[in-house]
């Protein structure tokens, strides 16, 4: 935006801004669609088993 627009410093810094969070928004919301849920779900249910059964076997 800063050369294409004329506007300067500002003109890069608000391209950054809005160029990057544009970008990081597609990205993000290309990984959570892309995401299989329920799989997520099962890997997290199997941590928490597993951290659970360290803490039974500390005590």
């Amino acid at each position: 935006m800063g050369w294409v627009f004329n506007q300067g410093v500002m003109g890069i810094w608000a391209g950054m801004i809005v160029g990057g969070t544009a970008t990081q928004t597609l990205i993000l919301c290309w990984i959570t669609l892309r995401c299989d849920w329920d799989k997520e779900a099962e890997k997290a249910k199997l941590h928490i088993t597993k951290w659970s059964d360290r803490k039974q076997q500390l005590k």
